[in-house]
């Protein structure tokens, strides 16, 4: 079953369609090589069998046929087939027992068969032959085995099987282990991804560091996740701190509600202990809208509220709000600001706190105004 998967991995065909190419353009070289070495080698039998017949046709001239009885005699490989037929076709002399249909009288030389006497069998030979007539009518036919052609043909037969099978062989033996590798890969992989989204986010795809196009995306996934895992994680800090900042708040409300709610004996203080639940939560919100700004501004930088802030406006606007409590305390209140200092901020943040102060009960005011600033 699993070589089954392999063998539909992407890799694995790719690397058998490499291989079947390099087998294919082996093949092609082998027959393109076998081709130029057949028609070389019979080239040269065509060679040497022109200059022998015009030899022998040389000396029927001049009447003697030594040539011809000298080939006939020297023949000790059985390679060189030879006959004198008359102009009817019949056998005068020599070791081929017909003259083949396949010749032409005074023609290049040409591949057909012959049968020689001197053989027992009797089995055609290959040959490439030529037939000259000769001065007195008669015909002789000079050929000459390719037994060795294809002596050389076989051989580079047997070295393209043998040569192609391992290559086969080869190719599909790289072909399984790159599908493997790919496919245990790709699986390991997807078995990290199961448990981060089962929702561990500290786990990371494996990487070897070797540049490859599956390597490079792991690299981004894990960048990915990290960035996943920190805004996970921040969100797990905002929802913290909105609950570390809103717990004193809440319990001032319920503890005022608590206590309206058992002293109260008229409308009066009724309405009063609303006013200040109502002021408290007033001051939650608030501090929940402060949070999701400041995070927001921190982790994501959107920055998009930002402006040009005159600190020294800014500073009177919290001057002028904080004056009816001081003189209320009988206090004196003193503003210095510099009308030139500019600041880069989001202005309602700026003034968040001090506005959020005047709506609280004295008790309840801050002490002091934090500005932020970016």
């Amino acid at each position: 079953m699993r070589l089954l998967e392999w063998t539909r991995q992407t890799t694995f065909r790719y690397t058998l369609a490499l291989f079947g190419a390099i087998a294919l353009t082996i093949l092609v070289s082998f027959g393109v090589t076998f081709l130029q070495t057949s028609r070389e080698l019979a080239g040269r039998l065509d060679v040497f069998v022109m200059q022998e017949a015009d030899a022998i046709l040389a000396q029927a001239r001049q009447g003697n046929l030594d040539g011809y009885d000298e080939r006939i005699r020297q023949d000790p490989r059985r390679v060189k087939p030879t006959g004198l037929f008359d102009s009817d076709g019949k056998r005068l002399s020599g070791n081929i027992e017909r003259w083949s249909s396949e010749l032409t009288l005074d023609a290049p030389p040409k591949g057909g068969s012959v049968v020689r006497l001197d053989d027992t069998s009797h089995a055609p030979q290959s040959v490439r032959a030529v037939a000259r007539r000769l001065p007195n009518g008669n015909v002789v036919v000079v050929a000459w085995s390719t037994s060795y052609n294809e002596e050389t043909a076989d051989v580079v037969k047997s070295g393209l099987i043998y040569g192609l099978i391992p290559a086969f062989i080869l190719g599909l033996v790289a072909a399984l282990v790159f599908g493997a590798r790919a496919h245990q890969r790709v699986k390991e992989m997807n078995l990290r991804l199961e448990k981060i989204v089962a929702g561990d986010l500290k786990q990371r795809l494996p990487t070897r560091d070797t540049g490859e196009p599956l390597d490079k995306l792991a690299h981004s996934v894990n960048g990915m996740l990290g960035e996943i895992q920190e805004l996970v994680e921040n969100l797990a800090g905002i929802g913290d701190d909105i609950a570390h900042d809103l717990r004193t708040p809440l319990a001032r409300v319920r503890i005022g509600l608590g206590r309206a709610r058992s002293n109260a004996t008229t409308v009066d203080d009724l309405r009063s202990a609303v006013d200040r639940a109502i002021a408290g939560v007033d001051l939650a919100i608030s501090v929940v809208t402060a949070l999701l700004r400041i995070r927001e501004i921190e982790q994501t930088g959107r920055l998009e509220a930002f402006d040009n802030v005159a600190v020294g406006e800014l500073v009177r606007e919290v001057g002028e709000l904080y004056e009816p409590f001081a003189e209320e305390k009988r206090l004196t209140l003193n503003i210095h600001a510099a009308a030139d200092v500019v600041v880069r901020g989001d202005r309602d943040l700026l003034f968040e706190p001090s506005r959020n102060s005047s709506t609280m009960p004295s008790s309840s005011r801050p002490k002091a105004v934090r500005l932020i600033f970016a």
